[in-house]
């Protein structure tokens, strides 16, 4: 788990603005207020304070997608397209379900993904 830190610091950053090399792990490390992550998109993984997760495909998809766009508002319509990937308007309660499962799952640092009134998601790094 350290090797997999250690490789993020730089790897991460360059595989967020779309430059990875044949090194670089599909890694994103964020640190919040209520605890740092550790998101490995190559193995599906997750890591909370050196805990490793266990997420859904629906679940990880949405953290990944937030995470990718941590400065800025994700709408709730982007999710739907990009993460539930649903032929037709799925109602909102879909999504609210997926949420309420992954911020249980990743406890104080559920409290991360905030909810933009109105607007949609964002992944905190206070």
């Amino acid at each position: 788990m350290q090797d997999m830190r250690q490789q993020t610091s730089a790897a991460g950053d360059a595989h967020l603005r779309g430059r990875t090399t044949e090194h670089a792990p599909a890694c994103i490390s964020i640190s919040t207020a209520f605890g740092e992550l550790l998101l490995d998109r190559g193995r599906f993984r997750l890591l909370v304070d050196d805990r490793l997760v266990p997420l859904t495909r629906v679940e990880f998809d949405l953290l990944a997608h937030l995470a990718q766009n941590r400065h800025r508002v994700v709408t709730y319509e982007e999710l739907f397209a990009e993460v539930i990937r649903a032929a037709h308007q799925p109602g909102a309660s879909l999504l609210r379900v997926h949420l309420t499962h992954l911020r249980r799952k990743l406890g104080r640092l559920g409290r991360a993904i905030e909810t933009v009134r109105g607007r949609g998601l964002m992944l905190g790094s206070r």
